[in-house]
């Protein structure tokens, strides 16, 4: 005898590589052995999430990809509105504020739809915006304090704090960790945009000279990507771009640490507990939302000032100590072990999935 599964509509604007697109893939995989069929719908899909089943693509912006389409709006709203009585939909979880949006005009049309959003990043303007339903989720307790000072009636929602998880990879090999280095490599992996910190990353960069036998990869796609690669030609070597890495952690052996120079405020990123995973150590800007998964020489470093003399600095430092760095590595890969395991991470969020519906 089967069990029928429950369809769930997983609502984002674009996915293009980043957290919230291994997020929803994540959850695709793992909640249907929970009993819930999920259904991706968002604009920009990668081709693997585009290639898997469940997957509906949403034309929410014009042909440059960047520019919100009100034509394109009102497409998506139509096939969203037959997807719905098609799958006789009874969940929508909306993960960014612009598919939340999309998912209030949903609801206008479907009353019976119960919403859940997830927070994935900080935004100044919280408090303005008027379209989050009763049930939200915060992938960190950082988000979840800033959502409940900064957004208007939150005392009226419900807000669960669900990390993120992640599966853990075979460990390295203890060749791996006492291998001895000829130079250490940092990587850093995400959009190639300013608030991501690139050019900060790049002016660092521009300060290391080859004694200091350091190299820095950058996996990523964006508007910033030119820019990168005239640094890279400029920088004798110690700069490489590889661009867009489906699976930029394949060969994390090769690297001794991952950069974060993030500049605005962060939920809890993938990337971070992908390197941590991988036994990878993490140098990060202070952020507050950060504050709670890097610590300060346990698991990386945390530069307190953003500039690129501080970042030079503490890449040198790091390169200095590679023992150190080995160590970091392991107390990181220990922090997902205990913290944030993708097994966690889907009970919890079937857990306010299953009360949405007994509501």
């Amino acid at each position: 005898m089967t069990t029928q599964s429950t369809p769930v509509l997983l609502l984002s604007n674009r996915l293009e590589g980043g957290g919230v697109e291994r997020h929803l893939k994540d959850l695709r995989e793992g909640l249907a052995e929970r009993g819930f069929r999920c259904i991706i719908a968002a604009a920009c899909p990668s081709a693997e999430i585009a290639a898997g089943r469940n997957y509906l693509h949403l034309p929410l912006y014009r042909a440059d990809g960047r520019s919100k389409s009100i034509g394109g709006l009102l497409r998506s709203l139509q096939r969203l509105h037959h997807l719905v009585r098609k799958e006789d939909l009874k969940l929508i979880h909306a993960h960014s504020r612009y598919a939340m949006f999309v998912a209030f005009l949903l609801r206008l049309m479907h009353p019976s739809l119960r919403p859940v959003y997830t927070v994935h990043t900080a935004f100044t303007d919280m408090r303005r915006f008027p379209f989050y339903p009763r049930e939200v989720i915060c992938v960190s307790q950082a988000l979840a304090e800033m959502f409940a000072k900064y957004t208007a009636a939150s005392s009226r929602r419900r807000l669960s704090v669900v990390h993120n998880g992640m599966a853990l990879p075979p460990p390295r090999s203890s060749e791996a960790d006492t291998w001895e280095h000829d130079m250490c490599s940092f990587l850093f992996v995400g959009r190639l945009v300013e608030q991501k910190g690139l050019h900060l990353l790049l002016d660092a960069a521009a300060q290391i000279k080859k004694s200091d036998r350091i190299s820095i990869v950058i996996r990523g796609s964006g508007p910033l990507e030119q820019s990168v690669i005239e640094a890279a030609e400029a920088s004798d070597g110690i700069l490489r771009f590889d661009g867009y890495h489906p699976d930029p952690f394949d060969d994390t052996g090769a690297f001794d640490a991952l950069l974060f120079p993030s500049l605005q405020l962060e939920g809890q990123p993938y990337v971070i507990l992908e390197a941590y995973a991988h036994s990878m150590p993490v140098l990060s800007n202070d952020l507050p939302a950060i504050q709670e998964l890097v610590k300060d020489r346990i698991t990386g470093r945390v530069i307190h000032s953003q500039d690129a003399d501080a970042w030079s600095a503490a890449l040198r430092e790091a390169a200095a100590h590679p023992g150190t760095l080995n160590r970091w590595g392991s107390a990181g890969r220990s922090v997902v072990e205990q913290q944030h395991r993708l097994d966690t991470m889907l009970e919890k969020i079937a857990v306010v999935y299953r009360r949405l519906l007994e509501d």
